[in-house]
């Protein structure tokens, strides 16, 4: 059936159907433009070559995307070999992954951020599938830009596991990949690391020893600051506040010099954050965030103001700007930033003694966690929901959810988030 089909198409049908095959996930217009088109065929007819495809149901089309169906993509593969096109027609499609991936890094810190945030949740397979081909064809150098600008994606949808087998797989492939991207690329998984590496209650190792700047080979002053910031914060989360705290002042002094708005936001909230007399620099950080139209920044922003509050005592407003973060977080599909601020609201529902309140937060935590595969969340909602079991004197709820806690814990990276549950768990009380 397929043959005959086949035949009845033009050569330029042809060379279109079976370039599509390269695709692991269909493509936009634009997308099949670049890599359908060659010397011999200009882009330009493209358009009309697909949708007579799209005629002959022989291409699928969803929405702006065109899809192969399983049968017709197995058989196009065979055509594509054929032709011996392969190679060609894989290194357009490397070549373009990377280029659109760099493109959508460069809009992912501004206005533009929900929408770049969707268009690369809508080209993933496609763009694991160009790590693959990059690294398989000694492509080195299309691989490590590909993960450089996937980096803070990757970050901001909490696939840490992902950045970090990414980063090391393009850094360890064959091909020319420059010093200078090379050298980023090892930062970007410096930090990726100190988020990710199994660690206990104790501090993990710091990535580098002391005084020495991962970052100081990067030229690009913006980058440097921002790649310091990133380390800053990862040392920080892990227990090295000193040498987190030099980074991010350095990240806040080299982004000013560059008149980097992004960067200057970033350093100042992460400062506040750990600074009680620095209310003021969360603010001021909020005001340039919203500046360049960063909701992440907003966001992040608007949890160091809910930290001052709370250290103000100012409970009523500390709830609202966790509510107001909830809100954006789940706006942006930030689900790890909607895990965190339900455990926040949660804590604040316990420590006002509104056990049944909390339970329904920490169960909606636990559920998104879950659904997420984001096990730091699911352990940190398992506590939330032990403490709140324990507070409403339901005994045998309290131990189990401390002890999934626990055992999760056991199974993952975050062992140190579960530090407070065997003290839970001395608490519940004895029958």
């Amino acid at each position: 059936m397929l043959d005959w089909s086949w035949q009845l198409l033009t050569a330029d049908e042809r060379a279109v159907l079976r370039r599509l095959v390269v695709y692991a996930d269909g493509c936009v217009m634009p997308s099949a433009q670049a890599v359908c088109g060659d010397d011999g065929l200009p882009a330009g007819r493209i358009p009309d070559l697909l949708s007579r495809l799209v005629d002959r149901s022989l291409v699928v089309r969803e929405g702006n995307r065109f899809r192969l169906l399983e049968s017709v993509a197995a058989y196009c593969a065979e055509r594509l070999a054929e032709a011996g096109e392969e190679s060609a027609v894989r290194a357009r499609f490397v070549r373009h992954c990377t280029e659109s991936a760099e493109w959508e890094s460069e809009r992912l810190r501004g206005p533009d951020q929900r929408c770049c945030l969707e268009r690369l949740d809508a080209e993933t397979v496609n763009l694991r599938r160009a790590l693959d081909l990059a690294v398989a064809q000694g492509s080195g150098g299309y691989a490590v830009r590909l993960v450089n600008a996937l980096a803070w994606y990757w970050f901001l949808r909490g696939r840490l596991t992902e950045a970090r087998r990414s980063l090391r797989t393009a850094l360890a492939a064959d091909g020319g990949a420059a010093p200078a991207e090379r050298l980023t690329a090892r930062v970007w998984l410096a930090g990726i690391e100190l988020r990710t590496s199994q660690a206990a209650a104790a501090p993990a190792p710091a990535p580098a020893p002391a005084g020495e700047d991962l970052t100081a080979g990067v030229e690009d002053p913006v980058l440097r600051a921002r790649l310091r910031w990133f380390v800053g914060t990862g040392l920080t989360g892990r227990g090295h506040h000193r040498e987190g705290r030099q980074l991010v002042e350095a990240s806040l002094a080299g982004a000013r010099a560059a008149r980097d708005r992004w960067g200057e936001a970033a350093a100042l909230v992460e400062l506040a954050s750990h600074a009680p007399a620095q209310e003021g620099s969360a603010e001021l950080g909020d005001a340039l965030f919203r500046e360049v139209g960063d909701r992440w920044g907003r966001l992040r922003a608007t949890r160091s103001l809910a930290l001052a509050a709370e250290r103000e005592g100012d409970r009523e407003r500390m709830e609202r700007l966790h509510r107001e973060g909830l809100l954006v977080a789940e706006d942006l599909g930030l689900w790890t930033e909607v895990v965190e601020a339900l455990t926040w609201l949660g804590k604040t529902a316990l420590d006002d003694g509104r056990a049944e309140r909390a339970r329904e937060l920490y169960e909606r935590a636990l559920s998104v966690s879950a659904e997420r595969a984001y096990n730091r969340g699911e352990i940190r909602a398992e506590i939330g929901l032990g403490h709140a079991a324990r507070l409403r004197g339901d005994r045998d709820a309290a131990k189990c959810h401390l002890n999934r806690a626990l055992a999760k814990s056991r199974t993952s990276d975050h062992a140190a988030h579960a530090a407070a549950a065997p003290a839970e768990l001395d608490l519940v009380p004895r029958a």
